[in-house]
């Protein structure tokens, strides 16, 4: 559950999800033909098309039914192969609860780790956090604050 000193980081959680809303290529509306080709090549280990087929299975496009774990699934192993824009949607499906559990901490893991492949909006996410002190984030109950490292992570986006 979001709690309310999170929602200060909203908009820009809101701006991830169109982020990932407004990076799904045409062929995410084409006919239930180019979804059976995404999910043959995510089946075989691509990691772009697994980031496709997580998106497909998000937004309920390419012949897909919406389905956040699944999303979650298929975006978590394209990430698991260093895919810099999966690792940032890992990070907003924990950061949202979407698919599976919440956990600021994870989250700010997967930012970190995209933000670190050069993913811009994974790091002004990863900055904030800092900047901020997401609950769960460090060693206090308030979410620890590294003003910092946020601002590192500002300046690299």
């Amino acid at each position: 559950k979001v709690m309310q000193e999170d929602l200060d980081v909203g908009y820009h959680t809101d701006t991830g999800i169109k982020y990932i809303h407004d990076q799904q290529p045409r062929s995410f509306f084409a006919p239930t033909s180019d979804g059976k080709l995404i999910d043959r090549l995510a089946e075989q280990g691509n990691a772009t098309a697994q980031v496709q087929l997580g998106l497909c299975y998000a937004y309920g496009t390419g012949g897909k039914d919406k389905h956040a774990a699944l999303a979650r699934r298929w975006l978590r192993q394209a990430a698991s192969q260093g895919e810099a824009t999966a690792e940032f949607c890992v990070g907003v499906c924990w950061l949202m609860g979407f698919g599976g559990p919440f956990c600021n901490a994870t989250a700010l893991r997967w930012f970190e780790r995209a933000a670190k492949h050069g993913h811009a909006h994974a790091q002004v996410n990863a900055g904030l956090a800092h900047m901020k002190g997401w609950i769960g984030v460090g060693t206090s109950l308030t979410g620890d604050r590294d003003h910092s490292k946020g601002v590192a992570y500002l300046l690299l986006a």
